[in-house]
């Protein structure tokens, strides 16, 4: 840890904080055509919260792509930058303000369900389980689906929602200077949203930042997940919200009272003014 803090303390990095499907790789694109801002470090605390890998495995993943620093753009997620002395590193040693985008939940945890699926639809034997995906796919229903997507499966706390709302809260005890943008306002008004981001920076806005070539960004021990990622990666701009969001009893039973949860924390996290 005291390493990793000595690195974050020196490198000041742009950091961006989101729940899983938040558009945030998007806005981590954008603003990587800003001349002023780069390289970038792809979810940096993968491997320490899902393989429990040692602290030095997030510090092995900044330091392999910057070993200066300079400018550094990291885009983590909420539930695996979790809530410890990792996530304060990041938060307390952030350039100021951190950034923490956010999406209503009905929006990106339906988009992480439709990936785990059809994960499991590929990977799954069973003829009638693969057809039931298939229908909950194509109804965007999954309320019959709460032994396909059990807990070790897809874990509620992967939802990012509770470490967000934690983290908020710790930044605003500790008095780290943070913004809260939310995937409605980015994706809608990029050009504003990211005017006002460089403001908060003090950069200049660039209008490069709009639009990109569809090259692959590095995406570091995530590389094998870039399937997740097939969009933003194929993508050569932002592009305006194009789901509805889905009524709660079209989700897995078990899923529902979480759901409640996590749109009252987006609802007293979009009125933060940080």
């Amino acid at each position: 840890m005291n390493d990793l803090n000595q690195v974050l303390a020196r490198t000041r990095p742009f950091l961006i904080v989101a729940p899983p499907r938040s558009a945030s790789t998007a806005l981590a694109r954008c603003l990587l055509n800003h001349s002023r801002i780069g390289p970038y470090v792809h979810e940096p605390c993968d491997l320490y919260r899902h393989h429990q890998a040692p602290v030095a495995s997030i510090l092995e993943r900044i330091e392999e792509v910057s070993p200066n620093g300079a400018s550094l753009l990291i885009k983590e997620m909420t539930f695996q930058m979790g809530t410890g002395p990792v996530s304060d590193s990041f938060l307390r040693n952030g350039r100021e303000p951190v950034v923490f985008l956010i999406r209503d939940p009905r929006l990106c945890i339906e988009s992480r369900i439709r990936r785990v699926l059809a994960d499991i639809q590929k990977q799954t034997a069973s003829n009638g389980r693969r057809e039931r995906i298939e229908q909950a796919l194509e109804a965007r229903d999954y309320r019959e689906l709460d032994d396909v997507l059990a807990e070790d499966v897809f874990p509620l706390a992967y939802t990012g929602w509770g470490a967000l709302a934690r983290q908020l809260r710790s930044c605003g005890q500790a008095g780290y200077a943070y913004t809260v943008v939310t995937a409605t306002e980015f994706r809608s008004r990029p050009r504003a949203c990211l005017k006002r981001l460089c403001s908060r920076w003090n950069l200049a806005f660039e209008e490069t930042m709009l639009n990109w070539k569809g090259d692959e960004l590095t995406l570091g021990a995530l590389s094998d997940q870039s399937r997740w990622y097939r969009r933003v990666l194929g993508s050569s701009g932002v592009t305006p919200e194009a789901s509805s969001k889905l009524p709660a009893r079209r989700f897995p039973g078990r899923f529902r009272s979480h759901l409640k949860e996590a749109c009252g924390i987006y609802r007293e996290a979009r009125n933060d003014s940080g």
